[in-house]
């Protein structure tokens, strides 16, 4: 079962994601899950010239993926 998202899950809406080399750009470049704490790290490229991490909820992403229409 695929599901997808009809908005953006992450999207350049800092500065330090709109200004930079390639401006208003962010691309994922891997994650991590810590069972211990339940936690999604995503790890991500900003605006070509930067890497940051987004940090998430695990139960909060299920719940989101959940609601998210089935993909055909």
């Amino acid at each position: 079962m695929l599901r997808r998202s009809q908005e953006w899950v992450l999207g350049p809406r800092a500065d330090y994601e709109r200004v930079g080399d390639v401006s208003d750009v962010v691309f994922v470049t891997g994650a991590t899950v810590h069972e211990d704490i339940n936690k999604l790290y995503l790890y991500y490229g900003a605006a070509d010239d930067k890497i940051a991490v987004a940090i998430a909820d695990m139960n909060a992403v299920r719940e989101y993926i959940m609601m998210c229409p089935e993909d055909d």
